[in-house]
């Protein structure tokens, strides 16, 4: 959200000059973004194309997969707020449900993002108790509608253990 639009329109710039080299025109553009927010990045990179290469907008698809049914309708509100985002309902499709039950072979060849997605992976959030120093990790938790919740524990997976004692570690000989 910070850099909008200039960080999607860096990463469409990218995209279609790769495009365009190795599969222009004989293969559409399929774009597949996992885990797509509020689907700002989605609206950047499609106002790009259709502003600066009109001709491979014409053959663009865009498809979010979105584990969260809220953000999936945030996702497809956003498609509709304004005129300008409007245009691009044809070449969108949300998809809503895991990556992990993804069930179809795509042959095509395609471009898959999921920026926010690695960061918000449970091993990456540590937190500590004030009092005591201790560390705590967060895990998530699906509840029977498939939406997600974070809670923290103080049991540490083996990634994490091993992090906090090579920093440890390091920190001592300081």
């Amino acid at each position: 959200e910070l850099f909008s639009p200039y960080y999607g329109e860096a990463l469409a710039r990218y995209l279609v000059e790769d495009y365009k080299y190795n599969f222009f025109p004989y293969q559409d553009l399929i774009l597949y973004e996992m885990g797509a927010g509020n689907g700002t990045m989605m609206l950047n990179i499609l106002d790009y194309i259709r502003d600066v290469h009109p001709d491979v907008y014409e053959r663009t698809q865009y498809r979010i997969i979105e584990i969260s049914s809220q953000l999936a309708q945030l996702q497809q509100k956003g498609l509709g707020h304004s005129i300008y985002a409007r245009g691009h309902s044809d070449k969108v499709e949300i998809v809503n449900r895991s990556i992990f039950d993804w069930n179809q072979y795509i042959s095509s060849p395609c471009y898959f993002l999921a920026l926010e997605v690695f960061d918000n992976f449970a091993h990456d959030a540590l937190k500590y108790d004030n009092e005591t120093g201790s560390a705590y990790q967060s895990h998530v938790v699906v509840d029977p509608r498939g939406e997600l919740f974070e809670y923290y524990s103080r049991t540490l997976d083996p990634v994490a253990t091993q992090f906090l004692t090579r920093r440890n570690a390091a920190c001592e000989s300081y």
